[in-house]
């Protein structure tokens, strides 16, 4: 189970053990250095449109030309 969200996690050949999966989870949500850095730096630059991934194709896309309009 994810720690932040509760959702099931699908584990990589490589990460089949507990503390494989915190490290890569501790780079993800690192605000200094890790992905959620990359983000942070560019929602304060340029708009970010957020969608939802979970519905089909076709949602999502309607989703999406709808927040670019």
């Amino acid at each position: 189970m994810c720690r932040v969200c509760g959702g099931e996690l699908s584990a990589r050949a490589d990460d089949q053990d507990e503390v494989a999966i915190g490290k890569r989870h501790d780079i993800y949500y690192d605000t200094e250095a890790g992905t959620t850095a990359g983000i942070n730096y560019f929602k304060e630059r340029v708009t970010v449109i957020g969608v939802d991934g979970l519905p089909g194709v076709k949602e999502v896309s309607e989703e999406l030309l709808e927040k670019l309009r």
